[in-house]
């Protein structure tokens, strides 16, 4: 519900719920996204929804890597609206950064010149909202953590995340409360 006149805010913003609703896909992969990347499947009520499938950066170079894939909701396709390249090509980046880059070297510097940005924003509209400082890497805890409170399989938060090693995934909701021991209780022996 944040609201900004200022283009890059907005756009960071924009990027940080598209993060958190792509199932915490990391910044970087969310700026490599082509329109080669972009299908679609049919849903149980029969219409055809959009789906990204990709490989995380960070891990592609390991031969056991599988694809992730995460279901285009309502914001995302509101937010590439609003952000987002026109899908002339399969090589079309879906969002606009990458575009200007001629090779590896430049995409690497572009995306971090881009996620810098991006904590520079967060961190301001953290700033004004007066909460916690934010940053890119918090929409992907933050989902792991509401799914794990959702009741999620730690197996499927690791695999959505690309996590190699259950420990990492741990490591990112560990902070778990009283209150998902409490839910959990309640759901499994009928704790209330």
């Amino acid at each position: 519900e944040y609201k900004t006149d200022n283009e890059f805010r907005a756009m960071y913003r924009d990027l940080f719920i598209f993060s958190y609703q792509g199932c915490g896909m990391n910044f970087s992969d969310i700026l490599r996204l082509t329109w080669g990347q972009v299908g679609t499947f049919p849903s149980a009520s029969g219409e055809r929804k959009e789906f990204l499938t990709f490989v995380r950066k960070k891990t592609d170079r390991k031969s056991n890597e599988d694809r992730r894939h995460v279901i285009i909701l309502p914001m995302m396709r509101k937010i590439i609206e609003r952000w987002g390249n026109p899908g002339i090509t399969n090589e079309t980046y879906v969002f606009k950064p990458l575009s200007r880059a001629d090779n590896e070297a430049e995409r690497v510097r572009i995306i971090k010149q881009e996620v810098r940005a991006a904590n520079m924003h967060l961190k301001a509209i953290a700033k004004e909202l007066q909460i916690e400082n934010i940053s890119t890497y918090t929409a992907r805890h933050s989902w792991s953590t509401h799914a794990i409170q959702s009741g999620h399989n730690i197996y499927f938060i690791q695999s959505q995340l690309g996590h190699q090693d259950p420990k990492t995934t741990m490591a990112y909701i560990k902070s778990l409360g009283p209150e998902l021991l409490e839910n959990s209780m309640d759901f499994v022996v009928g704790y209330e």
